[in-house]
């Protein structure tokens, strides 16, 4: 019963994870947005300089957030992967070589280690 609260939470968590993700992607895409028209703006003469810098400081700050989000997604992936007991070389070799999967939402496959000779 306990692993299968672990392995309830821990989808929830990624379901959450996920969520954020995306809410994060539009909040950057407006920051974006945001500073873009302040350096036309800016380029137009109607914009000051601090408005410029008020519209970095907010595109920087949608990126940390943004980044967070990815991280808090690949830390609830790593507790289901815990929970459901996939957790071991599959993710030692997915972080050094397989970013791009992770990066695709794709869950590394599991891998049977080497034997020793």
């Amino acid at each position: 019963e306990a692993v299968f609260l672990d392995v309830q939470q821990a989808l929830l968590a990624l379901a959450n994870a996920t969520e954020l993700i995306e809410s994060q992607e539009r909040n950057l895409e407006r920051a974006q947005e945001g500073n873009r028209l302040a350096q036309v703006g800016y380029t137009e003469g109607i914009n000051t300089e601090v408005e410029v810098v008020d519209a970095r400081s907010a595109l920087t700050q949608a990126q940390g957030l943004y980044y967070q989000a990815l991280y808090d997604h690949n830390m609830a992936r790593l507790a289901l992967q815990r929970a459901t007991g996939m957790l071991g070389t599959a993710w030692a070799e997915s972080a050094a070589g397989g970013e791009a999967a992770i990066e695709a939402g794709q869950t590394p496959e599991p891998r049977t280690p080497n034997p020793e000779p």
